[in-house]
């Protein structure tokens, strides 16, 4: 530990000097919006389609609204939308307001709540009526005047809140500064040639922070992200939206990557990232041979 403890101190000093250097996300994807407006960004099964442009604007507009409620950059708001186009468009609307979101997707009424009190958020964006702090926006003016611009965090500005899984006894939020979140991104994009011809697949649960990152990367790259309420019904429906929807990449749990049948996984699927835990050996083994697969670590560590 000692040994290593130099090592660490210069990582960070490095990151620290060149915190100035970084880009936002909104700068981003702004530029994103710039090259691919009419691109398809979101598109979800149950039939709702959103392209760059139309994105942009409406996480403009729900951002403006968040401002008109009195909510200030650094403030908290929890996110308790499931899997959907409107839980990314009230992520992206909080990046766009400088605010801090925590995703407090479907989580038990008491666990919810307990976080709330922890986070101490401002407002929580969700259709559960049970929630004291949910907020309809709707009371505010979404008309978004010209000069309403996206609020450019420094460096160590938190982006957003998320927690652990509890298995050492109690959750622990965990806040991940603005400073590496783009970076993490362009890292993974670059790593897994990802561009405006993916479709990605909206696998992971809006919970876990490597969904933060396949939100991010498939929306700095261009890419089409597919949205399903329920992808992982059953394997037989999997396979079928993966052909149906066209998949070029996915990022799925590693004990998946174990069951899956190579005959029903259709030849579209080309790129493919698995993390959080130890993956089968063989199966990695199989599927490193048939497209490309990146292992990697949580994104809020990275």
């Amino acid at each position: 530990y000692l040994s290593g403890l130099p090592c660490q101190i210069s990582i960070l000093s490095k990151v620290m000097k060149n915190k100035t250097n970084y880009i936002s996300f909104w700068q981003a994807f702004a530029a994103q919006v710039q090259r691919t407006p009419h691109n398809t960004a979101l598109k979800s099964t149950m039939g709702s389609e959103l392209n760059y442009q139309t994105l942009y604007f409406e996480a403009q507009s729900l951002a403006y609204a968040l401002t008109q409620s009195g909510l200030q950059p650094g403030d908290r708001v929890g996110i308790n939308y499931p899997r959907s186009t409107d839980f990314i468009i009230a992520a992206l609307a909080c990046w766009y307001a400088g605010l801090v979101w925590c995703p407090l997707s479907q989580l038990p009424g008491k666990r919810r709540r307990a976080i709330e009190d922890r986070i101490q958020n401002k407002i929580t964006l969700g259709n559960d009526p049970e929630d004291t702090k949910k907020e309809d926006l709707n009371d505010f003016t979404t008309q978004v005047p010209e000069d309403f611009k996206a609020f450019n965090p420094p460096a160590d500005h938190p982006a957003y809140l998320i927690f652990t899984s509890g298995t050492s006894g109690h959750p622990k939020g965990v806040l991940v500064p603005h400073a590496g979140l783009v970076a993490v991104f362009q890292a993974q994009i670059k790593a897994l040639d990802l561009n405006a011809n993916d479709r990605s697949l909206w696998l992971l649960s809006p919970l876990f922070d490597a969904s933060i990152s396949d939100l991010g990367t498939a929306l700095l790259a261009g890419a089409c992200l597919v949205i399903d309420p329920d992808p992982l019904k059953d394997l037989n429906t999997f396979y079928a939206l993966l052909a149906q929807a066209e998949i070029s990449y996915i990022d799925l749990p590693p004990t998946l990557l174990g069951v899956l049948e190579p005959d029903k996984v259709p030849p579209g699927l080309k790129k493919m990232l698995i993390g959080g835990e130890a993956p089968p050996v063989q199966a990695v083994q199989y599927w490193s041979q048939r497209l490309h697969l990146l292992n990697v670590y949580g994104p809020t560590e990275a």
